[in-house]
Parts: C-alpha cells; sequence; structure tokens
C-alpha cells in the first residue's frame, strides 16, 4: 500500500504537467489554425469567429474603385487595377502605394505580374461594356514603360484573359478578332496566333510556353502552340457567367445561374460547378457549390488548387475546400451594390486571400483559415 501510495503521489505531478500540456498544445493548435492553417479541416474554429478576426488590413488609395487585384510572385506586393486608367503597386509590409502607373482609359479590368516579377501586364477598356476599346498593355517594371500593346475584342465577363510563361519569356493573350496570342515578352513581337471556335473564357496561369489550357464558352481545350494541335479536355452546358482555372489546369470552377425567376425579384442566385478537367479524366464534373444567393463576380483558385475563392455582389467571399465542396463562414467587410462589386486574388503562398472592390475602392488582405 506505501508503494502504491507513493508511486501514486508522483503521478499526480506527471498527470497534472501532461494536463497543462496538452492545453497548451491546444491553445496553440487553435491559434495556429486560425493565423496560420495548420490543420487541415479548421472549419468547425473558423466559422467560431467574425470576419474581422480574419482581416490582416485594409489599403485605400486615389481609386475610387478596383476592378483587379494582383499579388507579385515574391508575395511582397500587391497590384489593383482601378478607375481612370490608374495602376497602383501596394507595399503590403506598409500598406502604402509605392508607384502609380497609368493610362488613358476608363478603367483596368485585370492585372498580373510574370513569374519573375520584371513585368505586369494590364487589361484597359475605353468606353461602354459593349462597344468599347479593349486593349492590354506589357509593362516593364524597372523602367515604368510599356513594352506592348495588344488590341483586344470584348472578352465574357468574368474571363481571366491573358498568362505569362513559366520563365517569362512568353505571354499570350485574346486579340481583337477572338485570336489566341502568343507575344515575346522582350520584345513584344508576336510568335503565333490561333483562332478558338469559341470565345475564350479563361486561360490557366500555368503555361509552359507549348501547351496552354484554356476554357471557351461551353468547353475546355488544351492547345499546342508548337504543332498547333488542339485537343477538348471536356464539353458543359452553355451559359456560363463567370470562371476560374486551377494553376495546374486541372481544376475548372464555372459559375451558373440556378434560378432565372429570381433576377424578377433582384437577385442572382448561381452555383459553382467544380470540373476536373486533366487530361487522364477528359472532362468530369466533380461537384457543384450551392449558397451563392447573388452574381458571383469572382473566382479564384490557391496556388495549389486545394481552396476556391467566390465573391459575390452582396459583398460576401466564400472560401470552399476543393476536395469536399465545404465552405467556411463568409468573409465579409465591403460595401456591395447590385451587380460586380468585387475581386479575388491568393498570395504565393495561399495564406493571404486579396479583395479588391469596385464600390468603396478598398482592397483588404484576409488570413485564410486553412
Amino acid at each position: 500500500m506505501w508503494a502504491l501510495r507513493k508511486l501514486t503521489r508522483r503521478r499526480q505531478p506527471l498527470l497534472g504537467g501532461l494536463a497543462l500540456l496538452l492545453l497548451g498544445v491546444g491553445l496553440f493548435s487553435t491559434y495556429s489554425v486560425v493565423r496560420y492553417g495548420f490543420l487541415a479541416t479548421p472549419k468547425f474554429l473558423a466559422d467560431s469567429f467574425p470576419s474581422s478576426r480574419f482581416l490582416e488590413k485594409t489599403l485605400r488609395g486615389e481609386s475610387k474603385s478596383i476592378f483587379s487585384i494582383a499579388f507579385s510572385p515574391d508575395g511582397t506586393f500587391v497590384a489593383s487595377g482601378g478607375d481612370r486608367g490608374r495602376i497602383t503597386i501596394w507595399d503590403l509590409a506598409t500598406g502604402r502605394s509605392i508607384h502609380i502607373l497609368e493610362v488613358a482609359s476608363d478603367q483596368v479590368d485585370a492585372v498580373a505580374f510574370s513569374p519573375n516579377g520584371q513585368v505586369l501586364a494590364s487589361h484597359h477598356r475605353i468606353g461602354d461594356i459593349v462597344n468599347g476599346r479593349r486593349f492590354t498593355q506589357l509593362w516593364n517594371l524597372t523602367t515604368g514603360k510599356v513594352i506592348s500593346i495588344l488590341e483586344q475584342g470584348n472578352p465574357p465577363f468574368g474571363s481571366q484573359s491573358f498568362a505569362f510563361s513559366a520563365d517569362s519569356k512568353q505571354f499570350v493573350g485574346i486579340d481583337r478578332s477572338g485570336k489566341l496570342t502568343l507575344i515575346e515578352v522582350t520584345t513584344g513581337a508576336t510568335i503565333r496566333t490561333v483562332k478558338p471556335d469559341r470565345a475564350v473564357y479563361a486561360i490557366s496561369s500555368n503555361f509552359d510556353s507549348k501547351t496552354l489550357t484554356y476554357a471557351t464558352f461551353n468547353t475546355v481545350r488544351q492547345l499546342n502552340f508548337t504543332t498547333g494541335k488542339d485537343i477538348r479536355l471536356a464539353k458543359m452546358q452553355d451559359l456560363v457567367l463567370s470562371s476560374a482555372l486551377s494553376a495546374d489546369g486541372k481544376w475548372l470552377a464555372l459559375a451558373r445561374s440556378v434560378d432565372a425567376e429570381a433576377s424578377n425579384r433582384g437577385k442572382f442566385p448561381q452555383a459553382i460547378e467544380l470540373w476536373d478537367v486533366s487530361t487522364q479524366t477528359k472532362g468530369k464534373k466533380i461537384r457543384t457549390l450551392k449558397g451563392n444567393d447573388d452574381w458571383l463576380d469572382s473566382l479564384a483558385f490557391s496556388p495549389d488548387g486545394q481552396t476556391l475563392a467566390s465573391a459575390s455582389a452582396d459583398g460576401m467571399i466564400k472560401l470552399w475546400r476543393v476536395t469536399i465542396g465545404e465552405a467556411m463562414q463568409p468573409l465579409q467587410g465591403h460595401q456591395s451594390r447590385m451587380i460586380s462589386s468585387l475581386s479575388v486574388a491568393f498570395s504565393p503562398d495561399g495564406k493571404l486571400l486579396a479583395s479588391g472592390s469596385r464600390v468603396d475602392g478598398t482592397i483588404k488582405l484576409w488570413r485564410v483559415p486553412y
């Protein structure tokens, strides 16, 4: 009995220490999920916090509206496309704008950095949304000068209309006639053009100078610029309202209207279809993501393709786990209006999401909880 009591006394401080250790690990795990996203499925924790808990900072400049946004490859800068042809480069460490590029245009619909961070692409519109002039410019960020200008037609709403090659030497965009145009970045010279059968809706950002995955109105195709061979990977229904391709070309997200009568009530509920369009599957719809009560302005995949961000006109931003089709509690903080209000983009490491508002003119940086 004495030996047992002695052993029990020894175990008491040991068990107490173990309890404190487990409590500490639990608290640290909770914090790490919220701050860094270390656990695989922390939805139950993420939904317990308000949107403000994930807001890192808000950037505000001279633009009254933000139409597009992109991170630099090293994640230290953000480029935003605003009204009056203004492109602002932001230093994320200080939250201040460090450079402004201006073009005589009404708005900047899209921006993207080259993988080496030395060139910026910007898509501009002058005039009305249907008949206005559209063009893309390539900027040398060292000199601030324009390398090339590509005249473009009217791309579909929500289109991801250009991409750099992985080595930053080539750029592909859509010209005025709808042709996919391959450009030499340093000289601005056209290397090759290919005319798809239908309007291009989205171009994969993972472009290896030879093979490009792109989506038209109702197909996903893969084009070899060297051989000219253009094969269909998937076919789907028409009426795609916005779309996004993952960087590896595996996942395609399509936004579709799910209640035509709702537009009479001032609402535009939409569903997101997730397709596996890899060459192995030849195009297969994996699941449908529901729960979007308004028009989807923007879709964006995380760099690893595992998370999809959707932004709707009611100011809601949702983060979806691609493999399970589950969304966390919406991120809210921007003002909203009936249509076209937000654009979203992930940081290169996938830990931050940037959202730009066409209504309040702000950029918000959100921590991604998973």
